[in-house]
């Protein structure tokens, strides 16, 4: 099982669009997180909480890669997005939605 979710980890980190990929990678990690939990797959407990936070983990990682990508979207390749700058709006929203998300899950 552990070797599967590697397996599809990497296999979705050669994709393009960062986006597409940091929400498919979550949601595999998310899919890995609630078979660990309902299997919990090793002898000792000890090593099923490491686990269990070493996922979780995993895809906090992803959440803050998606959050602090530099452009998300096209009209802002290159520029340092703040607000009251034009030319940013859209690229704002969707870090405003992946904030929101990211709180949400917590």
């Amino acid at each position: 099982a552990m070797l599967l979710r590697r397996f599809v980890v990497a296999l979705l980190s050669v994709m393009e669009p960062p986006l597409i990929q940091g929400a498919l990678t979550i949601t595999a990690l998310t899919g890995a997180l609630a078979a660990h939990v309902l299997c919990t797959p090793f002898i000792n407990p000890t090593i099923d909480v490491l686990d269990f936070f070493s996922i979780t983990g995993s895809v906090l990682f992803v959440l803050a890669g998606m959050l602090f990508y530099p452009s998300v979207t096209a009209e802002a390749q290159g520029k340092i997005c703040v607000d009251g700058v034009g030319g940013c709006e859209a690229e704002l929203r969707v870090r405003e939605i992946v904030a929101c998300v990211v709180l949400a899950m917590l």
